[in-house]
């Protein structure tokens, strides 16, 4: 969905923050674990810009062995300048979106301040293919329902049906779900700011900001 690097710095494979990211994601890429998300650091006082910091979050409706895949995915995705790995070379930062997770790494003990916050990637599927007004009956309660309540619940996720006992518009089904290491107004406000549509009647839509 997403990927960026946060610099054009690289460090040699050799040098003591390859070595320090090497055994961060390592834990990170623990597959006995079954937490959802997980942070962790590897500070080096002598020489701050050696320090690894990563931070991962999966969604909460996938499997635990869908969020092991998806991490390991991510750390497969290195960043490089011309579009191939240098296996002699180790970015400072790399940030990383797939589907089902998200996973950010860096040599910079404020890199999650560092988040980019304009991103916006949406897809529609099936566009035009249900009443505009009948399936939006559904899409409207469904979204404000998750922008009141994911902010509030542990892991800021929610999910939703709305099934309409008239059965004028087919069933809706929504998911939410905020990176923890956001505040809860700050999941509100990204909620907030998620487009609703694009394409007159979507049947199937994912935002990710």
């Amino acid at each position: 969905i997403y990927g960026t690097c946060d610099s054009k710095v690289y460090y040699q494979n050799t040098s003591q923050f390859a070595t320090n990211l090497r055994t961060v994601l390592s834990v990170v890429n623990d597959t006995s674990s079954s937490n959802y998300s997980g942070s962790y650091s590897l500070p080096y006082p002598t020489n701050v810009t050696q320090s690894a910091y990563a931070t991962y979050e999966c969604r909460r409706d996938v499997l635990i062995e869908e969020c092991h895949a998806c991490v390991l995915k991510s750390l497969n995705a290195y960043c490089t300048n011309d579009g191939t790995r240098h296996a002699e070379l180790v970015f400072s930062g790399m940030t990383t979106m797939f589907r089902g997770c998200y996973f950010r790494y860096s040599n910079r003990v404020n890199y999650l301040q560092a988040l980019a916050t304009d991103v916006l990637t949406t897809r529609y599927e099936s566009c035009d293919t249900a009443p505009v007004a009948a399936l939006q009956a559904g899409v409207l309660p469904a979204l404000a329902y998750l922008r009141t309540i994911a902010p509030n619940q542990t892991g800021f996720f929610a999910s939703v049906a709305v099934v309409d006992v008239n059965n004028v518009y087919p069933t809706v089904y929504a998911l939410a779900q905020c990176l923890s290491f956001l505040s809860s107004a700050e999941c509100a406000q990204c909620l907030d700011r998620t487009p609703m549509t694009n394409c007159s009647a979507p049947l199937s839509t994912y935002t990710d900001l």
